[in-house]
């Protein structure tokens, strides 16, 4: 049996890309994305917040309806999964806001972003530290606007993907602090009752949303982009995740360990009152 090439791979996602063959083709991998690839991740997501739709409730953001596209995606793909989200709206309005953050980073996560100006006490023992301001997606994209002729979307994820930025040119950050942020957003689905295997969803169902809201703006560099950007964060949150459930695990037994351990001595002190009192 043959293996797809990745161009055969890639053009099955832009096709169908909530389909069950390519929802069990997408696994988590500790291979991070390349520059180019978190380029063309922060360009399509500021492509996404400019899209309304001729349907899209008016009261609605763009990246808010991208919300609804993933879980109108996601449950179609595994509609045990419903049950488990009790206010669609707030959760996509948040799945938003989740992607916003990791799609900056490791820009805000570096160890020294944001950096903080000068401080000096006030007299009372505060530091009066001044953190930057974090720049926005738009901010981080016109800095790399500059570097090309690009001026449209489809120019800008062509002008990336035929990138070769070297790796001293990175100006990134740590990235190191954002497989932390990853493991650390596992370890709180652990308390969503997430299972791992529901991770494995989110990629098919992420692309099937950026399918609806890009329309024929949905490239092949776009979902080759995405796809290894959701292999990298589903690995490290589920390390977090189970990393979570093992130590919620461990807990739980140690409890019923010391309420055994309890329960039999209480029983053994009775025991030797009984002989007492014989």
């Amino acid at each position: 049996m043959s293996v797809p090439n990745t161009r055969n791979a890639v053009q099955s996602l832009i096709d169908s890309p909530s389909s069950p063959p390519i929802a069990s083709r997408i696994h988590p991998n500790e291979t991070p994305p390349t520059q180019a690839q978190i380029d063309i991740v922060r360009y399509t997501w500021e492509r996404v917040s400019e899209i309304h739709l001729e349907e899209d409730d008016p009261a609605v953001s763009a990246t808010h309806a991208f919300g609804l596209a993933f879980y109108d995606a996601l449950f179609k793909l595994d509609p045990s999964l419903k049950p488990l989200f009790t206010n669609i709206f707030q959760q996509a309005r948040a799945l938003a806001g989740m992607v916003s953050y990791i799609a900056r980073s490791p820009k805000v996560t570096g160890p020294n972003k944001p950096r903080s100006s000068p401080s000096y006490n006030d007299g009372c023992g505060m530091s009066t530290a001044k953190l930057e301001k974090v720049p926005t997606i738009r901010e981080i994209n016109a800095r790399k606007r500059k570097e090309t002729n690009a001026t449209t979307f489809e120019e800008l994820v062509s002008s990336a993907a035929a990138s070769n930025p070297k790796a001293e040119d990175n100006e990134e950050g740590d990235p190191e602090q954002l497989l932390y942020k990853l493991r650390e957003l596992g370890a709180r689905h652990y308390f969503y009752n997430v299972e791992p295997r529901y991770l494995a969803l989110v990629g098919p169902a992420v692309l099937s949303a950026l399918k609806t809201r890009l329309g024929k703006e949905f490239l092949p560099e776009v979902a080759e982009a995405w796809t290894r950007a959701h292999a990298y964060a589903a690995y490290h949150m589920k390390i977090g995740l189970e990393s979570q459930a093992a130590w919620e695990q461990g807990r739980r037994k140690s409890a019923s360990m010391k309420m055994n351990s309890g329960s039999s001595n209480a029983h053994h002190s009775g025991l030797k009152s009984n002989c007492v009192i014989q």
